[in-house]
């Protein structure tokens, strides 16, 4: 605006005093310009152009562009809940239905059903944006813009299934289902340690009779990623001070744990360091861990010469009771406090993207422009109509700003 003359629409507009009169369409007043510029030939109809007070604010300063400026940063409560609640409700419902219900098929239709419009919104953009720049060219800056919310949406939706099938499968397998196996088992109580394996098959809870203890110098071990580590129950005679671990004609009845012991070296897992007058232990109901004791247990049979038949695997607890229930417990705090606070992070992180967003508009990094990255007619022009109404909303209003002749 350097020059005496300011074209808009390909008008000349002659600096002057008094307002901008424009034939057949709307009076402009730039705020801010000490010298008004007045269109010359048309009728004065004393209508003032429409603009928001940050339009005001850019059109008062030294930058007479007619650009129409962008929403972007404007965030209501009902649109963080519009961009955040999908996200969400794949978190929530996913670790729910995993972790209570262990229904992978379930959780997978579910994933289904609220993963395909986040999906189908951010492919409908993708397919728009190359075919506009097959026919006609698209502007990248418009292209980001648009695209900004469909791909966040989309990958904080992924990122929310992850985390919740992961949350979900760990509390399931690892405290809900050996909870439920465990009431479905007996509770064995002044056991003897020469007890064999078919004797105690159903065994979920067991303490042990005074003369039982663990040999944990005899100990079995094998490492796969982690250290898994056993070591046989057997009974123990007193010699002074000393409780002496005896002999057993086949050994059935180990204590187990992981990453406990040095491989080979003491047995230091679970409780073996409470004192106590019973010997307690958990049965081990995860199938995967039973299979990976199980070859420990030929290792101990072959380092130490023992004969090993029918095992059964506890973790080392001096109150089994206590310990059953404090599996849902401990479950049910983690799910609380998961379901609370992925909720509140998914809401501050959509905060912080527009925010983002915000700044990359006012450094004009990115920007909506007249045309979106759309093709006008097709299918695809459709389903963007459809899945993007904002998008197309905002194009009208931006097309309503402009200056017409």
């Amino acid at each position: 605006c350097s020059s005496d003359l300011v074209y808009i629409h390909a008008l000349p507009i002659q600096r002057g005093a008094g307002p901008l009169h424009l034939p057949g369409s709307v009076l402009v007043t730039f705020a801010g310009w000490n010298r008004s510029a007045v269109a010359m030939g048309g009728p004065h109809y004393g209508i003032n152009f429409k603009a928001t007070a940050d339009e005001r604010t850019l059109l008062g300063s030294r930058n007479y562009t007619l650009r129409p400026l962008s929403s972007a940063g404007v965030l209501s409560s009902m649109k963080v809940m519009e961009l955040s609640w999908q996200s969400i409700a794949i978190f929530v419902l996913s670790t729910l239905i995993l972790s209570l219900k262990g229904s992978a098929t379930l959780c997978w239709v579910v994933l289904f059903a609220l993963m395909v419009f986040p999906f189908m919104e951010l492919a409908v953009l993708v397919l728009g944006v190359i075919s506009t720049s097959i026919w006609r060219g698209v502007k990248w800056q418009a292209v980001v813009f648009w695209t900004w919310w469909p791909f966040w949406k989309l990958l904080m939706c992924i990122g929310a299934a992850v985390g919740g099938i992961y949350l979900g499968n760990l509390l399931w397998w690892n405290y809900y289902r050996p909870d439920i196996l465990l009431e479905r088992m007996q509770v064995y109580d002044n056991i003897s340690p020469e007890a064999s394996g078919i004797r105690l098959m159903d065994a979920g809870l067991i303490t042990f009779d005074s003369s039982a203890g663990v040999d944990r110098k005899q100990v079995g071990c094998l490492k796969n990623g982690g250290t898994v580590c056993i070591a046989p129950i057997v009974p123990v005679t007193q010699e002074g001070y000393t409780r002496v671990p005896g002999n057993l004609s086949h050994y059935d009845l180990f204590m187990v744990g992981t990453d406990c012991c040095e491989c080979p070296g003491d047995f230091r897992c679970g409780d073996w360091n409470v004192p106590a007058k019973e010997l307690g232990g958990v049965r081990v109901m995860n199938s995967e861990l039973q299979k990976m004791y199980l070859l420990a247990t030929q290792d101990f049979a072959a380092s130490y010469g023992k004969v090993v038949k029918n095992p059964i695997f506890f973790t080392w607890h001096t109150d089994p009771s206590a310990t059953k229930d404090n599996f849902v417990k401990e479950a049910n705090l983690a799910l609380l406090v998961a379901c609370t606070c992925v909720p509140v992070a998914c809401v501050v992180l959509v905060v912080l993207l527009n925010g983002l967003l915000q700044l990359l508009t006012w450094f004009r990094i990115v920007g909506p422009q007249l045309a979106p990255p759309m093709p006008s007619d097709g299918i695809v022009a459709k389903l963007s109509q459809r899945l993007h109404p904002n998008m197309h909303s905002q194009m009208e209003e931006q097309e309503a700003s402009y200056v017409t002749f």
